[in-house]
């Protein structure tokens, strides 16, 4: 089974989505499937586990605005603190509060890599595993599988089974509120 994994968190941070994401990647791959994971573009060489467990890692941009460059690992100790300018501070507050956040951009920068893929036959998942938080991660999967799903329906291929899984369903941090999101 060709199975495609989509997270914003992945080996070598030390959450608990990139360990879950971690984990399943390398146990599908065990079991014998083939296995490609869409990730945030870590500052990492992936070659060296893509030959070890027998998965591919296609890193993707963390975004396009604000959020350019390498995603920089949030589980390790190696984050600079620099304060930004204050009219940039000032932009960077107005522009999380509108769209919620810089994990939004990651939305379409995936949905941007897994549709290109797919037009250009790299990518024909019969299962889609979305792991979630941030939510966007699932919007951008979301709207891959709705055009993916068109296009395998006209040409008569098999259904697509897809899981978004959101992680732990209690999670609620009243520092991280959202205007859409929390009322």
């Amino acid at each position: 089974m060709k199975i495609l994994v989509t997270s914003y968190f992945f080996h070598p941070e030390g959450t608990p989505r990139a360990t879950r994401t971690w984990e399943l990647v390398r146990e599908f791959a065990r079991l014998g499937h083939e296995v490609v994971a869409y990730v945030p573009d870590y500052p990492e060489d992936y070659s060296a586990l893509e030959a070890r467990y027998g998965f591919r890692v296609r890193t993707v941009p963390s975004g396009f605005l604000l959020n350019k460059g390498d995603k920089k690992p949030e589980g390790l100790a190696s984050r600079a603190l620099a304060k930004p300018a204050p009219v940039k501070r000032a932009l960077y507050g107005l522009y999380r509060w509108a769209t919620g956040g810089r994990q939004v951009e990651y939305a379409a920068t995936l949905f941007r890599a897994l549709d290109r893929d797919a037009a250009a036959g790299k990518l024909v998942p019969d299962y889609v595993l979305s792991i979630g938080l941030p939510f966007s991660v699932h919007l951008g999967t979301a709207r891959f599988l709705r055009r993916y799903r068109r296009a395998r329906r006209i040409a008569g291929a098999a259904p697509v089974t897809a899981v978004a899984d959101y992680g732990d369903p209690y999670y609620y941090e009243p520092m991280e509120r959202k205007l859409f999101l929390h009322r």
